[in-house]
């Protein structure tokens, strides 16, 4: 049976047939990822596309869906791009292109940054309403 396939089916067929590595599966994800391309991203399922996109990329099975991977995510950075600010605000801290990341303070993740990356930090100023430093340290050390 024939199947009429739109975004949504689409993905779905290509996440069940991800993590498969076989000649067939390969040549299947590429045709669900020329099929993709053609259609318009849809808004409420870019962010499993995306998730996809990153795991295809990261294991390749061959240059072509490396190629292919590579342009879908360039595809979706531009349509993130060109979306008005009340979109966008849906993908806060999903990690999307052109999406805000709003991030805790982290002493452990200051730690590791400044050692492995031979970083000088200082804490430069805090928001007139935000907290103290006592306030923010007594929060966040053990």
């Amino acid at each position: 049976m024939l199947v009429k396939h739109n975004f949504s089916t689409a993905l779905k067929e290509l996440k069940t047939n991800l993590f498969l590595y076989h000649p067939e599966t390969e040549s299947h994800k590429i045709w669900l990822l020329n099929l993709l391309a053609k259609f318009k991203l849809d808004i409420n399922l870019l962010l499993d596309y995306h998730e996809c996109l990153l795991f295809m990329s990261a294991y390749p099975e061959s240059k072509k869906m490396g190629q292919l991977t590579k342009e879908e995510l360039n595809r979706i950075a531009v349509f993130i791009n060109q979306l008005p600010a009340t979109k966008k605000s849906l993908f806060i801290d999903t990690g999307l292109p052109y999406t805000q990341m709003i991030t805790r303070f982290s002493c452990d993740m200051l730690e590791q940054m400044k050692t492995e990356y031979k970083l000088e930090i200082e804490i430069d100023s805090f928001e007139e309403n935000g907290a103290s430093l006592n306030t923010i340290l007594n929060i966040t050390l053990p």
